[in-house]
């Protein structure tokens, strides 16, 4: 009704002032203008009446509509400025008129030159008030000065006073404002949370334009706009707004003719949706989407031409917002990522907690399914070791990968990488984002870490230098852990070898005085006592005196050779052995002692086992566990030594009916000075280093040694033990081969 009732006005106005008025003044018979001249403006009235209908047909043919009407009604007025300033002329005595002819002229033209630029800016601004007001009422609301003031622009604030300008401008609620984040490559809605967003109309908009962009999304909806969407490149390379109907339609459907400034078809949902690109030196940041309109009204040339005073205004101020949030998204990774590195150490127990702790860290600083591989340093491979969060991953399927030296380095790899950018052979290239972090230091590898993500992303330099810091803190932190446990394992060894020491020297302290108390006893009773004693009592007083001291001997003996093993082990020559024949040369150095108990032994080996191992050590082996065997069994019962073939190895045991061994001292017993509670004030004597002796020599020739003894009295015990047996076809002749260190 407004624009019909301006089309009255600007119809009439001419008529009444150029023909009407005259007649008023001057009579009928006087006009200075042709009387058929006003009514020319009458002719503009049918103009006017199809504008009033058909304005929001005429898209952004409206907006030149509008500035041709402003410049004529500027004209109008200064039409009828002159007017009146002829007309004055007139109404002078016609003497004056005579008299000041060149002074009026001079006059008139002076006021008309002084007055004209008044009229045309005045006349203008007055039809925009009369004619179109809302586009000043708009212009007030986007310029509010207070709406900036004492306000700490961030993108969340950014986005909630773009989006309530347009909505205050346009009387619409669904309003979105799409921003552009530059590590994923996409267009998304801005929110405090996700809640927030669920009753958020604006995510109704954004998953309308999902269907309209990505008709091939069916499973579900995602809520963000890829930048290469053909129908965003388009908006991109818009020098306008654009209707929804205008971005989805191909070339073929594009208007033509005078059909791209009027539309004369029956609007639709897309017409009734408008997308602006907001742009900051070329590049489109941001994208506002005004939803329909109340009353049904659709979106003309004023609303173009608001819409892009909008964006403009606030454009700055998102970029503002953006960079803030840029910058505090990499300040938070960076956080997040080296909070860890404040830890003290000894918060981690092991390497496997250095490694849970940092990849926990990693992913929730950077929301990807992460992926830690160790690698092998014998075999050349990656093994992995943790895996957190789900999404793609180029390793499915996979517990080991080889890698090659020119992998060891730093890779990242996006929607921009060149396609030969990852190196890695023994995978297939990625077709998503990942970085690919080599934990290095040195020329020690630990292995990969693999960051997958399941979103569209983009490094950013100060992202990838971000990652790769973090990458050699974890090798820190590492390296740390592994120095650490070096240092506590070498102080626990050193507590254990002063304690081995103590133990020593209570121990051979112990089994040295005693026998070394019997001899001194002898020879002082044979010093005081000799010219008294009989001849029978001299000599067993000597021989006692003489076992003592080799008991002494044999002692000291056992110590030496413990002190001396480890250089003999680098020097065992191996050979094919019968290991019957062995165990029968043991059993007769000790006949002596199993006549004189009255004892029996049994041999359960067959004649045709043979061992590889060395001939010296093995009899050693043996006469350490019969000597055992005989000591801590009573007299008259039975010894017994079993073999029998087990794959590559031979399983040998020796087996006594004695007192057995507690289940408490069982795990010790292997140890060096190391004897059970019950025998340190047994008369057996020993250093406590006969099994010690005994494990150290069979781990050298590849074997191991274990006991089972339920610990009941009369139960006994059974030694077992293995060695590598000998295939027929194997070649020996008494060559010394390199073993394994103990």
């Amino acid at each position: 009704m407004r624009y019909f009732l301006s089309g009255v006005i600007f119809s009439i106005v001419p008529v009444l002032v150029f023909y009407f008025l005259p007649e008023l003044i001057y009579g009928a018979s006087y006009h200075m203008i042709s009387s058929q001249y006003p009514f020319i403006t009458t002719a503009i009235f049918p103009i006017w009446l199809g504008y009033a209908i058909l304005r929001y047909q005429m898209l952004v043919l409206d907006s030149y509509v509008r500035r041709a009407i402003s410049s004529m009604v500027g004209i109008l007025a200064l039409a009828i400025l002159v007017y009146l300033s002829v007309t004055a002329y007139e109404i002078l005595p016609p003497h004056l008129n005579e008299q000041y002819n060149l002074l009026y002229v001079v006059c008139v033209t002076c006021i008309i030159t002084a007055l004209a630029p008044a009229v045309w800016l005045g006349s203008r601004r007055v039809a925009d008030r009369l004619f179109f007001s809302e586009v000043l009422h708009y212009r007030r609301i986007i310029e509010r000065p207070e709406i900036l003031a004492n306000q700490k622009i961030d993108l969340i604030y950014a986005s909630n006073l773009i989006t309530s300008a347009a909505i205050n401008t346009f009387g619409t609620d669904q309003v979105a404002l799409l921003v552009f984040d530059e590590s994923g490559g996409y267009y998304h809605l801005v929110a405090n949370n996700s809640s927030e967003m669920r009753d958020d109309p604006a995510l109704g908009l954004l998953q309308m334009l999902c269907r309209y962009f990505k008709p091939q999304v069916e499973s579900r909806l995602d809520n963000w706009l890829e930048r290469q969407l053909p129908a965003l490149q388009r908006l991109a390379a818009a020098r306008r707004p654009q209707l929804l109907s205008e971005l989805i339609r191909s070339k073929e459907q594009a208007p033509r003719g005078l059909s791209r400034y009027i539309s004369s078809s029956e609007p639709t949902q897309e017409d009734s949706i408008l997308l602006a690109p907001l742009r900051v030196q070329g590049s489109m940041i941001g994208i506002l989407v005004l939803g329909r309109r109340g009353e049904s009204q659709m979106y003309a040339g004023p609303d173009f031409e608001i819409v892009e005073i909008l964006l403009a205004r606030f454009s700055s101020v998102l970029e503002t917002a953006r960079l803030y949030y840029r910058a505090h998204q990499h300040a938070q990774l960076l956080n997040s990522l080296y909070q860890v590195g404040t830890m003290p150490s000894y918060v981690y127990k092991t390497l496997e907690d250095v490694i849970r702790t940092y990849a926990k860290v990693a992913y929730e600083a950077t929301e990807t399914h992460i992926e830690l591989w160790l690698y092998d340093q014998q075999k050349g491979q990656l093994r992995q070791a943790i895996q957190l969060g789900h999404g793609p991953t180029v390793t499915a399927h996979l517990n080991t990968f080889d890698i090659q030296e020119a992998d060891w380095h730093a890779q990242f790899i996006d929607a921009n990488s060149d396609p030969t950018a990852f190196t890695v052979t023994s995978l297939e290239r990625p077709t998503f984002p990942l970085a690919w972090l080599p934990l290095v230091k040195g020329e020690w590898h630990w292995g990969i870490v693999i960051l997958n993500y399941a979103r569209p992303h983009f490094f950013a330099k100060e992202e990838m230098h971000i990652l790769e810091m973090f990458a050699n803190q974890w090798v820190a932190a590492l390296e740390n852990k592994r120095m650490t446990s070096e240092l506590v394992a070498a102080y626990e060894r050193q507590q254990e070898l002063d304690h081995l020491k103590d133990r020593f020297i209570m121990t051979a302290s112990h089994e040295l005085r005693t026998p070394l108390t019997a001899v001194m006893g002898y020879v002082e009773l044979l010093y005081e006592y000799n010219d008294t004693l009989p001849q029978e009592a001299q000599v067993d007083f000597i021989e006692r005196a003489r076992q003592g001291c080799d008991e002494l001997t044999t002692l000291v003996g056992t110590i030496i050779d413990a002190s001396q093993l480890q250089i003999e082990i680098e020097q065992l020559k191996l050979v094919k052995l019968s290991l019957r024949n062995e165990v029968q040369r043991v059993l007769t150095m000790l006949g002596s002692i199993f006549e004189k108990e009255k004892r029996e032994y049994q041999v359960l080996v067959d004649s045709e086992l043979s061992v590889y191992a060395d001939q010296k050590r093995v009899q050693q082996i043996f006469f350490n566990l019969l000597s055992n065997a005989l000591r801590y069994s009573k007299a008259g019962s039975q010894i017994e030594v079993y073999a029998e073939a087990e794959g590559a190895m031979v399983k040998i045991g020796v087996r006594d009916y004695g007192v057995g061994i507690p289940l408490v001292e069982q795990e010790q017993l292997f140890e060096r000075f190391v004897r059970l509670e019950r025998e340190i004030n047994s008369p057996v004597r020993g250093a406590g280093l006969g099994l010690a002796v005994c494990k150290q020599l069979i781990e050298a020739m590849g074997g191991s040694i274990w006991l089972e003894s339920s610990g009941e009295e009369g139960s006994g015990s059974c030694f077992w033990f293995t060695l590598p047996t000998v295939s027929e076809d194997l070649s020996l002749g008494g060559k010394s081969l390199q073993v394994r260190r103990v």
